[in-house]
């Protein structure tokens, strides 16, 4: 398994455990979470908005489908379907599929995501404004 896939585990794994540790070494300072068709989010969401977020969040597992990675020197790109299962915010049901393109940055020799561009693939559930 490749590096960035395997981290990929760990940030889904450490989502679902909500380990603020673990997610503080993937996730660079500057990362941001953007969203492609949700006219109710934010275009991005910062990083610590992000982690503010983690304990509204519960995620019972998650299934990495068709992913695609591409390493160009200190950039990688991790590109995939992703299926959550059980995935709540609030107590509300999200959709559970996902494309997703993650950028990331080598910096001292470890992978760290700067930007999680994200789509749901199904229509999102009205719970308001986030």
């Amino acid at each position: 398994m490749g590096e960035l896939l395997a981290l990929e585990h760990e940030w889904a794994q450490a989502c679902q455990l909500l380990d603020v540790g673990v997610l503080d070494k993937i996730l660079a300072q500057e990362f941001r979470l953007s969203f492609v068709t949700d006219p109710r989010a934010p275009k991005t969401l910062p990083r610590d908005n992000w982690f503010s977020m983690l304990d509204r969040m519960s995620l019972g597992g998650y299934e990495i489908q068709a992913h695609q990675v591409f390493e160009f020197g200190e950039v990688g790109v991790f590109h995939a379907n992703l299926n959550f299962i059980d995935w709540k915010l609030d107590g509300t049901t999200l959709p559970s599929e996902y494309r997703v393109t993650d950028v990331f940055i080598r910096r001292e020799g470890r992978w760290q995501c700067i930007n999680r561009i994200s789509e749901p693939t199904e229509k999102a559930p009205d719970f308001g404004e986030f």
